[in-house]
């Protein structure tokens, strides 16, 4: 069968538009399968960086069209016979802001999604795996204390993820909405707009969320000797800072600072025999604590929006950080809509 896709595109920078395309879904492989969206949700940094044309963390220039998103909830309407799923079944992927995909199994991530757990609660997952990553490879472990610094979403569900390894953790925002939301979540232990006389080498791991200089030089003040400062935030091309580059260095040296990369892909996608940590193992994880309410999403749900509203979701994203943090895309208003 061929299938009419639509797909957001950020055609240039502060024009996103729903397009269509066609889809074939004909002569599927054993391992492939077909999915028809029903929620996406919007990653507010590399999304809002992408639509406001900022430059990549390497510093190169974007290109477009570009197609966003990576955080996608879909119904099977086709699969292979050794795909591992049936029609109906509900899957959660890295597919884009799309109504349709095909994907092959044995390449792309496809973890299939708790029954009880609803669409748009799932599709947080993917923003919780964006921190699992240097949770499952810090060298702190339970019992050690932690800190976050940054509340937004990847921020907040790192706090939680921290709490739910064990860890003794601290929680910090410049934005009141956002601490307040990180004490409805159940993080117990937060700062708002700290003081210098507030921050203690107190914790073996700090994780950085923000994507600034300026959130780096409080992730510096917290990481106790030895301890480890990761970098999950991405400054997407605002590197214009100026920063104490003496008290970094100088703590760094004095104090035996690691301090890391972040970024989520220092794993591999797909489960290996080589080793336990895959980001694959980190979706399953993160979907059984949303299934079981351990990880608490719904406050941090602030829009749902249709796929035919792109600009309005990330006009909002970008300028709105005050009122909004968790943008879904729901797939199944489009029926209503020509």
């Amino acid at each position: 069968m061929t299938l009419t896709a639509r797909q957001i595109v950020f055609v240039n920078p502060g024009d996103a538009q729903l397009v269509a395309h066609e889809l074939d879904a004909t002569d599927l492989g054993p391992h492939d399968i077909v999915i028809e969206t029903i929620a996406s949700l919007v990653s507010p940094g590399t999304e809002g960086a992408s639509f406001q044309g900022l430059l990549m963390p390497s510093g190169k220039e974007r290109t477009y069209p570009d197609s966003p998103g990576y955080a996608n909830v879909a119904r099977v309407i086709a699969a292979g016979e050794e795909s591992g799923f049936a029609v109906g079944d509900r899957v959660f992927s890295m597919s884009p802001h799309v109504s349709h995909a095909r994907l092959d199994t044995t390449t792309s991530l496809a973890v299939r999604v708790p029954d009880a757990l609803a669409p748009e609660v799932a599709v947080f997952a993917r923003l919780a795996m964006v921190s699992m990553s240097t949770l499952r490879t810090s060298t702190a472990r339970l019992g050690d204390k932690a800190a976050v610094v940054g509340l937004g979403l990847v921020g907040n569900l790192a706090a939680q993820l921290a709490q739910i390894g064990g860890m003794e953790t601290l929680a910090i925002d410049v934005i009141p909405w956002r601490v307040e939301l990180a004490q409805t979540c159940g993080i117990a232990n937060t700062l708002l707009s700290p003081t210098d006389d507030q921050l203690h080498r107190d914790y073996q791991l700090v994780i950085e969320a923000t994507g600034t200089a300026a959130g780096a030089m409080t992730g510096i003040q917290l990481v106790q000797r030895h301890g480890e400062l990761s970098l999950v935030g991405s400054q997407w091309g605002k590197g214009t800072h100026t920063t104490d580059t003496l008290r970094l260095l100088g703590t760094i040296f004095e104090e035996y600072v690691h301090i890391r990369s972040g970024w989520e892909w220092q794993i591999p996608t797909l489960d290996t025999r080589f080793g336990p940590n895959s980001i694959a193992h980190n979706a399953r994880a993160i979907l059984h604590w949303l299934a079981t309410d351990r990880l608490v999403v719904a406050p941090l749900l602030s829009h749902r929006l249709s796929p035919a509203q792109p600009n309005e979701a990330y006009g909002r994203v970008v300028a709105e950080k005050d009122s909004t943090l968790g943008v879904v895309f729901d797939w199944t208003q489009l029926a209503g809509e020509a």
